[in-house]
């Protein structure tokens, strides 16, 4: 049972920002405040002290007469102050049940976290914006999860790739602190108006949400899973489809579950943390097919005894394309094949076990190995990496981690680094003078020839155009269709 005297809420709308005209969204300020009286109504009956409402200057200068009603005291929606709530105010409360609204521009950044723009963000401001990702896992932590145990969030904002926005693929959102450990028991369900990738359009999500809420149609107002349903029915806004995402198995183990309009559910890989793409690829409009090759694939991530496998194939046929959408329809449960039926019969075709995170990187885009590598460990262990690591120390450190959790790492254009004649590992690409074992061997060598000789519950995936010799990676794959052999 939820206490409504004990609910809390963070309502941003930022209708608002600096980068002018073009970018005001007239019904995301209104929005958030029909939120926040939805949430003040005797109906619900949240105590307004209980209520944390951000808007932008504008709106709280245009909607001054109607916040005064409502007696509900309003914030700047920047960054500054949203912290200062969450850090010094929300820290400290105890309640049954806590609300997260947002309305506003976002996109998703280069590390697939979800931002929401704050009403001073520029191109060169991005750390004046929230990580709706980062928040949303902060919520389940300490002490939030612990005094929260049932929370519920609504996304009313874009959820287009930063490249597509504004250029460039390194834009990341800032996040105050590290996230912490899931507090057991926490049940969280978020509802987002637009998958990955997709167009949120000004104002049809915020719509029909405040609609069926205010409704006398619910049997419960928090019961998200009926307001979801409701959403769907006559969802015909084209292009843009609803997320749903929940945490709710009561271990402290996240789940999330991509739910679209023809009702179908996708089940995504349990991940402890977001998949991190440092590049992406253009998938082929007319990609089909490589079904024994993504089968193989998931036996072998999910109950495979190698550390390693192999897709290996010709150029121009669909080697990466097969990585990555088996990676996406397979193991994240992310639909991104025009085909893709929602059945929810295929979810005996992805993996069952649990990974601690993805990580994929081309070597067709940044052949610096020693960056991919510490990049890699700086995602794995979530914290910042020594820059002056030597070769061998990154190598033993990456490793560790192998040992101990389950990542899936993807290396894209894994031939990059042999030789395309003898198929031997480059010569050495940088001296490490700082290494005191086997200072002449290439960072290249000492990696991959770690991988297939140690034991690690980690996975890796070698996309590639040809099967290395000096790799010591045997082809044993179920079929080379098409020019594609798996080998593991």
């Amino acid at each position: 049972m939820t206490d409504p005297q004990t609910t809390c809420a963070l309502v941003i709308g930022v209708g608002h920002c600096v980068r002018g005209s073009n970018w005001n969204l007239p019904l995301a300020g209104p929005h958030a405040i029909q939120f926040a009286e939805w949430l003040a109504s005797n109906r619900i009956g949240v105590p307004v002290d209980n209520i944390f409402l951000f808007l932008s200057k504008k709106d709280i200068d245009q909607y001054k007469a109607r916040i005064s009603h409502t007696e509900i005291i309003p914030r700047h929606a920047n960054r500054e102050e949203f912290l200062k709530v969450l850090e010094d105010i929300l820290y400290k409360r105890d309640g049954s049940l806590l609300y997260f609204f947002a309305s506003g521009h976002g996109l998703l950044d280069s590390r697939d976290h979800q931002l929401l723009f704050l009403e001073d963000w520029t191109e060169d401001f991005h750390s004046r914006s929230i990580d709706v990702s980062w928040l949303l896992r902060r919520l389940k932590a300490h002490p939030y999860g612990s005094h929260f145990p049932n929370q519920i969030a609504y996304l009313d904002a874009c959820s287009r790739y930063a490249e597509e926005v504004i250029g460039g693929s390194r834009v990341e959102g800032l996040n105050p602190a590290s996230v912490g450990t899931s507090i057991q028991g926490v049940h969280q369900a978020a509802l987002f108006a637009a998958s990955r990738g997709q167009i949120a359009y000004a104002g049809e999500f915020g719509e029909r949400l405040l609609k069926i809420l205010k409704s006398d149609s619910l049997e419960s107002p928090h019961d998200i899973d009926s307001v979801y349903s409701k959403m769907m029915q006559g969802w015909n806004v084209e292009g843009q489809d609803p997320l749903y995402m929940f945490h709710v198995d009561g271990q402290g183990t996240e789940k999330s579950e991509w739910v679209h309009k023809e009702g179908g559910i996708y089940s995504a890989a349990n991940l402890k943390r977001d998949p991190r793409f440092v590049h992406r690829i253009e998938l082929s409009q007319g990609f089909v097919g490589r079904q024994a090759e993504r089968e193989f694939l998931v036996g072998w991530l999910d109950s495979g005894t190698q550390n390693v496998c192999v897709l290996a194939g010709l150029p121009g046929m669909g080697t990466t394309s097969t990585a990555w959408v088996w990676l996406h329809e397979d193991v994240l449960g992310i639909p991104i094949l025009s085909s893709s039926s929602p059945r929810r019969d295929k979810q005996s075709f992805r993996p069952e076990s649990g990974l601690e995170g993805v990580f994929w990187w081309s070597l067709k885009e940044d052949l610096d190995l020693r960056n991919c590598l510490k990049q890699a460990l700086a995602y794995m262990s979530d914290s910042t990496i020594d820059t002056k690591l030597s070769d061998h120390e990154l190598v033993e450190a990456l490793f560790e981690i192998f040992r101990e959790k389950k990542f899936l790492m993807i290396l894209d254009g894994f031939d990059r680094l042999f030789d395309p004649q003898s198929g031997t590992l480059k010569a050495r690409e940088r001296k490490d003078a700082s290494d005191p074992i086997e200072a002449e061997t290439t960072l290249s060598a000492r990696f991959v020839r770690g991988v297939v000789s140690n034991v690690f519950l980690s996975r890796l995936l070698f996309v590639t155009y040809l099967l290395p010799p000096e790799s010591q990676l045997d082809q044993v794959g179920p079929s080379e269709e098409g020019g594609i052999a798996v080998s593991d």
